[in-house]
């Protein structure tokens, strides 16, 4: 009978070194193939090649001293220049990411440059608009959260919209940066293939956009934060942009995305652990109900029905009443209470 110790240096280390050396590979390959410079024909090439030629090595010489030696080094030198490709924001972005947003705090008065506040024709043709808009901080009266599906399962892409006054609300969309005509690939999205933008917006841009023109399933969830709270947060977000725009950094799929962004502030004012739903997000809205940040009590599928904007921004094509339209909940008499089940 084997023991336990034994039973640890005879199969589960060895086990665990080849994931481990079989993962590496794998993940090296990918980004090599996923490299920001040279023709995709040599990117392919040269993936597939290494790929082939370290799994043969290790599995033909049974992973010896030599070979790991040989392997370790030569994937410490792609890590290494991996690490050193640098972000840029000098390159020839889609109309929307044309400008990452900067702001200006003089006591109670914010000043965002490059608001965007485009208008929709279609998925990717607008009517460009770059904007310079003044905000009275001591009219911030708090935060809504809200989320958008646009067709891969069990995600969701996750914005801020703060209120100012009644009925004035100031968009925050965490994003891709996109290239001209680059496409947005989840995996891609793991190995330095796309820049990270704040984007400050109208609603009218930035949720119109996907209630009237991509027909996402968007909802407007009201959060517990308070006036201080959210101003804070505000403030700490346009440092945040700012500084984006003074050192661009990577977007990353899991670590660094529309809601994990976000996490590190939001979670400072507001009681909140890492869960799964952080990464599959379309929970997320389930998991703020959970931890008191969405203000309602109604259960989740109830919540989805009531805080739906979809349906409310489509009715006309007068866009001046659209932050009220999508938000039944909150001006109109006849529509039930975030904390009251119907």
């Amino acid at each position: 009978m084997l023991r336990p110790m034994q039973v640890l240096t005879d199969q589960v280390l060895p086990a665990l070194a080849g994931v481990f050396l079989a993962g590496s590979i794998l993940w090296s390959a990918l980004a090599i193939y996923y490299w920001n410079r040279g023709a995709l024909v040599w990117r392919r090439w040269l993936a597939g090649g290494w790929a082939v030629f370290w799994l043969a090595l290790m599995l033909g010489s049974h992973c010896n001293p030599i070979g790991l030696i040989a392997y370790g080094f030569a994937f410490g030198i792609l890590l290494l220049a991996w690490l050193l490709i640098p972000a840029r924001r000098d390159l020839i972005w889609e109309s929307w990411h044309e400008h990452q947003a900067r702001g200006e705090i003089e006591g109670d008065l914010l000043r965002i440059h490059d608001l965007r506040n485009f208008r929709w024709k279609s998925r990717t043709e607008a009517e460009p608009n770059w904007e310079v808009r003044e905000y009275d901080l001591s009219t911030l009266r708090g935060m809504d959260f809200v989320t958008s599906s646009w067709g891969l399962r069990g995600v969701v892409h996750t914005l801020v919209s703060f209120q100012f006054g009644e009925s004035d609300y100031l968009c925050l969309s965490i994003e891709t940066r996109l290239e001209r005509d680059e496409g947005q690939n989840p995996l891609a999205g793991l190995f330095k293939q796309y820049e990270l933008v704040y984007l400050f917006t109208d609603e009218r841009d930035a949720l119109a956009l996907r209630t009237n023109i991509r027909l996402e399933e968007t909802r407007v969830y009201p959060t517990t934060l308070s006036p201080d709270k959210a101003r804070q947060l505000l403030t700490e977000s346009v440092a945040d942009a700012n500084g984006l725009e003074e050192r661009p950094r990577f977007y990353n799929t899991l670590w660094r995305n529309c809601l994990t962004s976000f996490m590190p502030r939001l979670g400072a004012h507001h009681k909140l652990s890492f869960d799964l739903r952080l990464i599959f997000n379309a929970g997320f809205d389930a998991y703020g109900i959970e931890r008191g940040l969405i203000d309602t009590d109604l259960p989740i599928d109830r919540a989805r029905e009531v805080f739906a904007a979809d349906d409310h921004g489509r009715s006309s094509h007068d866009m001046g009443d659209y932050s009220r339209r999508i938000r039944p909940w909150r001006y109109e008499q006849t529509s039930p209470k975030p904390s009251q089940p119907a």
